[in-house]
């Protein structure tokens, strides 16, 4: 059995990294069990076997893998009997681009927007731990981001432009079927779906229409998940 190992809020029911949720639809996509386990920002020790300091971690009956693209790859290589998540190596080389861009164009101007949101959600520890870490990087409190979403917002419509033109062309970013490119970037919606009230697109978008596809996979896996409104 797959043990995942991701984050949790000051409710443990809502886990909203970004990253976990690429592994936990990498794993519906290939049909296989796991079991979750969620653990706070500053436990790091539970998942030092995998010599990692961020989660998403799994141990696949004691091999522990860390990084969501690195558990992908594990897993086509490990599952190949299972439907593929890169299709190959031409696949993987492109999987490679949309981890890395969906990162740079999504998670910054996200993190960004939702930052005082997910500190909301956390216990008071992990608050303490999150301050002190993520101010620092931000170059000021996490109060003053609230003055900054308007233009942080900004940037990221401009980020979305070509996810909205391709979506406008086709179902998935793999095609007519979903697969790690999907993802990698779904993640992050889902990540802002779970812990802000915040619109970060248009309602009648073709990303909109996309992220209610992705929510829909796995009989609503990811549409059900306990977020910040059925707390």
């Amino acid at each position: 059995m797959i043990t995942l190992y991701e984050l949790q809020a000051k409710d443990p029911r809502l886990a909203f990294s970004p990253y976990a949720w690429r592994t936990k639809m990498c794993l519906k996509h290939k049909g296989l069990d796991f079991d979750r386990k969620t653990i706070f920002f500053r436990d790091k020790d539970t998942i030092a076997p995998a010599n990692s300091k961020t989660i998403p971690v799994i141990n696949d009956n004691g091999t522990w893998v860390a990084d969501s693209f690195d558990i992908a790859k594990y897993l086509d290589d490990t599952y190949s009997d299972k439907p593929t998540l890169m299709g190959g190596k031409p696949g993987r080389a492109a999987a490679a681009f949309y981890n890395n861009w969906s990162t740079m164009a999504l998670a910054v101007p996200m993190f960004k927007i939702l930052v005082k949101d997910i500190f909301d959600l956390l216990d008071e520890d992990d608050q303490t731990y999150f301050r002190s870490t993520r101010e620092p990087r931000l170059g000021m409190t996490l109060e003053e981001t609230v003055d900054h979403r308007s233009e942080n917002l900004k940037r990221l419509e401009g980020n979305l432009i070509p996810l909205e033109m391709t979506l406008s062309g086709q179902n998935f970013l793999g095609g007519d079927a979903p697969n790690y490119l999907d993802y990698a970037v779904f993640g992050f919606f889902q990540w802002a779906r779970l812990t802000s009230n915040i619109e970060l697109y248009k309602a009648d978008s073709a990303i909109a229409a996309y992220v209610d596809r992705m929510l829909d996979l796995y009989d609503g896996y990811a549409r059900n998940a306990v977020g910040l409104n059925s707390l």
